[in-house]
């Protein structure tokens, strides 16, 4: 399987995505500061059907990445996922992702760095967080099985933010190969 984005740009909401953000999200997502998320409290959840399977821990990152508006990226660093929580229905799971413990002193520096450009006045940046999944679908899936809904949960807020609902992957271009038992969760 190869590895491709899965188009939820958390504070950019940059390409197709925002086609799937839900209009009473925009407000709360305009008043987020990126700079303000702790690692431990930050968590992106997935619900999915019970036919499409997410990789195990290690297989999907989280990726912050900072441009100079208009110029090339100047920071770049991606950083594990592991399963917070998995809760599997009926018909669908809720798989909730969250910054590996042994990766969160790296996330938080990074984090301190983009503080300290902000105090300094370096404010010609635009900045942007995506989630790596790396996803299948069981054979015989049905085609409801290549939509997902995405939040994000963070330290400013105790409900989860609709980041997308109804995102089709493979209209986005993520490829959903066939899963190869046991794949994943």
């Amino acid at each position: 399987m190869s590895r491709r984005v899965l188009p939820a740009v958390l504070f950019a909401l940059a390409n197709a995505a925002c086609q799937s953000v839900p209009v009473t999200s925009l407000p709360a997502l305009s008043r987020l500061d990126p700079l303000a998320l702790e690692a431990t409290s930050l968590r992106a959840a997935v619900t999915h059907h019970n036919a499409l399977q997410l990789a195990a821990a290690g297989d999907n990152t989280l990726t912050l990445a900072l441009r100079e508006r208009g110029g090339p990226i100047i920071l770049e660093e991606a950083f594990p996922l592991r399963v917070a929580t998995l809760d599997r229905g009926r018909e669908a799971t809720v798989t909730a992702f969250q910054i590996a413990a042994e990766e969160r002193t790296a996330f938080d520096e990074v984090m301190e760095d983009l503080r300290d450009r902000r105090q300094r006045g370096e404010r010609r940046y635009s900045f942007a967080m995506t989630v790596d999944l790396k996803p299948c679908v069981t054979e015989g899936a049905p085609r409801s099985a290549e939509r997902v809904d995405i939040d994000l949960k963070t330290n400013a807020g105790k409900q989860e933010l609709p980041l997308a609902r109804n995102l089709n992957l493979r209209q986005q271009g993520v490829p959903l190969p066939t899963c190869t038992p046991p794949q994943g969760l």
